[in-house]
């Protein structure tokens, strides 16, 4: 639990900064966007027809008696465990823009602590532990400049988005017109979440939508919702991360349950990579597919590659997880077969392009 203090602090460092100097982003980069219209769907890229070679996979993920985070090469080949302390829960987690440091939320499992955010190396080495006493670290992303992580984070039991510099100091609470249950932090510096206004009108009860918006709350922009989710599944209404160009959004849980779609920024109805109502997920078949594999159980940890072509999700329930590469034009699933890959798994991320090519694996 998060003392009074801090939270008096953080709200005063809030009020007296409202997250300017690095924080603040580029409101042209939305306008040039607008003007581009319909012409954005040019910038997912050609389908890809295998794996890409360009960056590594992070992801976490346990056995009975360990949790980890790991590193592979998008082909599966040459998976390593950075040497973290046993005590630790890894769950979320994301690259730093250079490619050179993971931040990744963690349960301290000895203690039945709720999870908070850690960055490290991409060896392994210099842990850093950066909150103290959050309750629930989840959804996190880097600013584009490497500075600042933005995560979601749970004080009394309300959904709030959170920033703190990548050397643990400075955090503070944004957005605090909305409860934040996700978010992604765009290449123009512009932040995407699911949430709802705070304090929620009746008339957004059960409802979720999906925003863009700077750090600081300004020039906030609805992209896609209110949506109304079945309440006996829980709204899972999700952005997960933009296109490496920065004009579309992924997102799980549009327009129906469970979907993975891909949506331009400047909003506009979602485009279905993956039909996944009621936990049972088919492929959505590319030009020239035959009948394409159908998926039951759940769908999750879904990441974006660097060359903007493929998408990563994790298909499973409980210990039975499995990997699978679909391209971002839907069609071409292609599983991922990892050696001595854990049994579960908690959240993947996907390495920069050509930031780290040669220098690790």
């Amino acid at each position: 639990m998060r003392e009074p203090w801090l939270i008096a602090v953080c709200a005063a460092v809030f009020l007296a900064t409202a997250c300017s100097e690095p924080l603040a982003s580029s409101d042209e980069h939305v306008r040039k966007l607008t003007e581009a219209g319909s012409q954005l769907v040019r910038g997912i890229g050609p389908p890809a027809t295998k794996a890409p070679r360009d960056g590594l996979l992070a992801f976490s993920g346990g056995n009975p008696d360990l949790h980890a985070v790991y590193t592979v090469r998008p082909d599966g080949s040459k998976p390593r465990r950075l040497p973290l302390p046993a005590a630790l829960g890894p769950t979320t987690l994301a690259w730093s823009p250079d490619g050179k440091r993971i931040a990744f939320a963690a349960d301290d499992l000895p203690a039945h602590q709720d999870s908070n955010l850690y960055v490290v190396g991409a060896h392994g080495r210099g842990l850093r532990q950066l909150t103290h006493g959050l309750l629930g670290v989840g959804d996190l992303a880097w600013s584009p400049d490497g500075r600042w992580i933005a995560f979601t984070g749970f004080p009394d039991d309300v959904p709030a988005a959170f920033v703190i510099r990548a050397n643990g100091t400075g955090l503070r609470r944004v957005l605090p017109r909305f409860d934040v249950t996700s978010l992604a932090w765009g290449p123009a510096g512009r932040l995407a979440f699911a949430g709802v206004p705070s304090p929620a009108p009746a008339s957004w009860r059960g409802m979720r939508a999906i925003w863009t918006v700077n750090v600081n709350g300004t020039h906030a922009r609805r992209v896609v919702g209110p949506l109304s989710l079945p309440p006996a599944l829980g709204s899972i209404l999700a952005v997960t991360g933009w296109s490496p160009d920065g004009h579309f959004l992924l997102m799980q849980g549009a327009p129906r349950y469970g979907d993975i779609s891909v949506v331009p920024v400047i909003g506009g109805h979602p485009r279905v990579i993956l039909h996944c109502p009621f936990q049972t997920c088919t492929v959505v078949p590319g030009q020239g597919m035959g009948s394409p594999p159908r998926f039951k159980r759940d769908v999750g940890n879904l990441a974006w590659s660097p060359d903007g072509r493929t998408i990563i999700f994790t298909v499973g329930f409980a210990a039975a997880w499995r990997m699978y590469t679909v391209s971002a034009h839907g069609g071409g699933l292609h599983p991922l077969s990892i050696p001595r890959r854990p049994a579960s798994i908690g959240g993947i991320a996907w390495q920069p392009a050509a930031s780290m090519r040669g220098r690790l694996g």
